[in-house]
């Protein structure tokens, strides 16, 4: 790659990230001419010693292989883990949502599937059990899961894009799938959950399975359950559905 124009406030942060070195990975891969990057501001938590960046937007000069400009206003974020949390009482699917404010949408309770950050880490499923944990305080082994995305698209994608056109985020989807009391379903029903010390006010909603597509406006939800429907007809799902057998809560 040639020599590329380096710009903005606390450029040589980011330039460092994991989340801005994985984009330029990709870059890189797809072949594109990147000539200039802007960083247009760089959100960074942790001490002054061991910054930690979680978000960048920046303006990119780039071009495809025949000299095309190519569209430049970017927002990195890296990579993020969703659960779909399936729970079996008397043959009947039940899914688990968390409502919480999302300040973005103007929203005090949008209904979502537990969901996080990797923050700069490939640590899919520790990631994913980690969140759902502290998400719905449901304490799980990173065996239990099922990689929805890795059946469907193999190595091809690493998740799901929600917002490709301006954002690199992408969503590695589990399932996780166990048998459940009528007691356990009351009992994680309005369950208050989320951790205080980053502002998170969650309350669950578990619902009828068959119910997410009009209850969840949730991008994440509404892909998970098109894998998670897709995998199950064509059989995929048989063998780890037959390991569930023995899984409570």
């Amino acid at each position: 790659m040639e020599k590329i124009t380096i710009s903005g406030s606390k450029a040589d942060i980011a330039l460092e990230s994991p989340v801005f070195k994985n984009w330029l990975k990709n870059i890189e891969d797809a072949r594109l001419t990147l000539r200039a990057v802007h960083f247009q501001a760089v959100d960074i938590v942790g001490s002054a010693e061991q910054p930690r960046v979680l978000f960048i937007k920046l303006h990119a000069t780039i071009f495809d292989k025949d000299e095309n400009p190519l569209p430049g206003s970017i927002f990195l974020r890296g990579g993020a883990v969703t659960i779909l949390e399936i729970l079996n009482c008397a043959d009947e699917e039940y899914c688990i949502l968390t409502l919480q404010p999302r300040v973005p949408v103007g929203s005090l309770a949008l209904p979502e599937l537990p969901a996080g950050m990797l923050d700069g880490s490939n640590n899919f499923s520790g990631t994913a059990a980690r969140e759902l944990k502290e998400e719905a305080g449901i304490m799980i082994k990173t065996d239990d899961l099922f990689d929805l995305t890795e059946a469907v698209y193999g190595t091809r994608w690493p998740g799901v894009y929600p917002s490709p056109g301006g954002c690199d985020e992408f969503l590695r989807i589990f399932l996780d799938y166990r048998y459940v009391t009528r007691k356990v379903l009351l009992d994680l029903q309005g369950k208050l959950t989320g951790l205080a010390e980053e502002h998170e006010h969650i309350v669950l909603k578990v619902i009828p399975l068959s119910r997410l597509v009009s209850e969840a406006p949730d991008a994440k939800a509404l892909s998970a359950l098109a894998l998670y429907n897709t995998i199950k007809d064509q059989g995929k799902l048989n063998s780890y559905l037959r390991t569930r057998r023995c899984a409570s809560i």
